[in-house]
């Protein structure tokens, strides 16, 4: 199971609410873990279908939950930048540790 993926273009109408179809954008999925989930956007990702509407899944440099894969604990950010570039890599390397984690046991 992947801990992070980077999304390039929209696949077959399943995924479009981040619009990967403009040109040079490109969506960044981490999986972020239940608490760390909640801590980042607000809710648990049990609430996420609940609250999936509220969100502009297209907007650029914002950290969002997955619009699809929200509900599974995984956060994403379009195209991350100045506002999210940092945040972007600490999420990397705390998915990756609780992946190695994983392993060993």
């Amino acid at each position: 199971m992947p801990f992070a993926t980077i999304v390039t273009s929209n696949y077959d109408g399943f995924d479009t609410a981040s619009d990967l179809g403009r040109p040079g954008v490109f969506r960044l999925n981490v999986a972020v873990g239940r608490a760390r989930f909640e801590e980042l956007v607000g809710y648990p990702p049990s609430g996420h279908a609940e609250r999936s509407a509220g969100h502009d899944y297209a907007a650029v440099d914002q950290l969002l939950p997955h619009p699809v894969y929200g509900a599974r604990a995984w956060v994403s950010i379009v195209n991350p930048g100045e506002r999210t570039g940092a945040q972007a890599r600490t999420l990397l390397a705390e998915a990756h540790a609780r992946a190695v984690g994983r392993h060993r046991r």
